[in-house]
């Protein structure tokens, strides 16, 4: 329902960066990659002018399954996101990344779950400094599935992770590498 045109979006990074005293305009995070993806000027530009080393997005979880609970696309909007952003840092001959914003113990997230995420991080060559546990928040979807069990939606159960040791598992999981996880990872093996 919503127009997905960011010629708008560039018009305003254009013209603040060719303002007067203006040096750079940077945009650290708030992209929508699975929109930005279908807009290969947007991203091309973004890489040139506007991101100072890092860009963080959040695809949150590589299980269809779990994104379909968050609402968010497939993660292959991300791999896809990926892809043009690193053709796009190659046109213009700089070195920059992505961040992903993954998280662990989100309602429909179980071990399994957590091992895929883990498991699609190490392909991609991702290992992000920290990971993002759920906390419920009010008048949201997931903390509706949250505190009932249940999908709001199709009213089937969603498994939920509740304490301290099964959400400290998950995030240990997708942590592996880090040594002052592995008392929690052995565990959760």
């Amino acid at each position: 329902h919503y127009g997905t045109d960011h010629k708008p979006y560039l018009d305003l990074l254009r013209k603040a960066r060719n303002l007067p005293g203006v040096k750079r305009v940077f945009v650290n995070s708030g992209i929508r990659y699975d929109l930005a993806a279908e807009d290969d000027e947007f991203v091309e530009e973004l890489a040139k002018f506007h991101v100072a080393g890092t860009l963080t997005v959040a695809p949150e979880h590589a299980s269809d399954k779990v994104l379909d609970k968050m609402r968010k696309p497939p993660i292959t909007h991300f791999k896809d996101f990926m892809r043009r952003f690193k053709a796009a840092n190659e046109a213009a001959g700089k070195e920059q990344y992505v961040v992903p914003y993954f998280q662990c113990a989100h309602p429909g997230v179980g071990p399994e779950e957590t091992i895929e995420l883990a498991l699609f991080m190490k392909a991609e060559g991702l290992r992000p400094r920290q990971v993002q546990m759920f906390m419920p928040t009010p008048a949201t979807l997931a903390t509706a599935m949250y505190f009932s069990g249940f999908d709001p939606h199709t009213k089937k159960p969603v498994y939920v992770a509740k304490g301290d040791r099964e959400r400290s598992r998950q995030r240990a999981l997708l942590l592996y590498w880090k040594r002052e996880e592995w008392p929690h990872l052995r565990e959760a093996l």
